[in-house]
Order: structure tokens, then sequence, then C-alpha cells
């Protein structure tokens, strides 16, 4: 089987593993149904992401993710659309974000993709970004690290290059080719 066919074999399953993970988390039935916009966590959560710095108080999000510990899957879902609007709230303090983007690696879908992107190229950002896309079961998830390696460079490219092998696309492979081939030696060696 070629490399193309695999991919194909790839995104295929993929598919049908999304498939069934919405199935299995629309038939299930919660004796306790919570959304998580009513989780009494969070709503400690939104304004100390706002002020938070290292060291100081990190209870509310201590509380927060142990809050997304055990949700159904509608929860799941309710929990990362909270969390993706915080994230994208104007006014959130870099260490903020940070522990956002810590909680979302419990929750995230494949929906957060798209809202993620543009953190790849934010340097205090990019490392935990990647780790949640890595995780991710999305076509999209390539192009973004793709994008993201044309607008970025050094320490970040590297990163960014060694989580598209991570992902091994075929998509991958011919602008992988080019990056070996990079002036930058770190950027070449990460390439091959």
């Amino acid at each position: 089987m070629d490399a193309l066919t695999r991919q194909k074999v790839r995104v295929a399953r993929s598919h049908y593993r999304m498939i069934a993970v919405i199935i299995i988390g629309l038939l299930a039935v919660d004796s306790n149904p919570t959304a998580a916009g009513e989780i009494a966590a969070f709503d400690t959560l939104k304004p100390a992401v706002l002020t938070y710095s290292n060291g100081d108080d990190f209870s509310p999000f201590a509380e927060a993710t142990e809050s997304l510990r055990g949700l159904s899957f509608p929860q799941r879902i309710e929990a990362e659309t909270v969390l993706l609007n915080l994230l994208d709230r104007p006014g959130v303090s870099p260490a903020g974000r940070i522990q956002i983007l810590r909680m979302l690696e419990l929750v995230a879908s494949p929906a957060s993709a798209e809202t993620l992107g543009p953190y790849l190229i934010d340097p205090a950002l990019s490392h935990r970004t990647r780790r949640i896309l890595e995780a991710l079961d999305s076509e999209l998830v390539v192009r973004l690290f793709l994008a993201a390696i044309d607008r970025t460079e050094g320490d970040l490219r590297v990163g960014l290059i060694g989580s598209l092998g991570r992902r091994q696309s075929a998509e991958s492979i011919a602008p992988l080719t080019e990056l070996a081939a990079n002036e930058d030696p770190a950027t070449a060696r990460a390439a091959i």
C-alpha cells in the first residue's frame, strides 16, 4: 500500500471514530445534567483569567480543572466552548491563557482546531497549543501547522516541524522536503 492510500485509510478511520464518538455521546444518558456554563468553578475562573500571573492564587484553575473530569459528552462540548471563548477574550493575561490551554487539553475536540490555530505563532502559547492540536483527529491540524511554519522561525518553527512529523501526514512531505534545504541548520535538521 502506497503512502497516499495509507493516508486515505487513516483519514477514513478517523472520520468513523469521530462519528462513533458523537453517536455514543448523543446516546449517553446523564443522571445529573449540569452544563459547563453552570459549573460553579467556571464562575470563579472567568474573572481570574484576566489578572492571573504565575504565583497568584491557583485555586480557581484547580477547581475548574477538577470540574472537567467525568463530564458527559454534551458537557465536554459546553466546557470546550466556554474555555475557547475565555481564551479569545480580550484582556486575558498570558499566564491565564496558558492555564486555559491546560484545561483545553482535557476537553478539546476537532472543533477547537480553527480557534487554536493563531496561537501556534505566539511564543508563550505555541508549545501548549501544539500539544492540544497534535492529539486532535482533524485534517485541518496539518494545514494549521504548515501555515504557522511559514510565519515562524527558530525554536517555534522547529517545534512546529516536530509536531508535523508526529502527524505523519502525506500532505506535509513536500513542505518538509523544502525545509530540509533551509539555510537555518536547526530547521533543516528538524525537517529531516
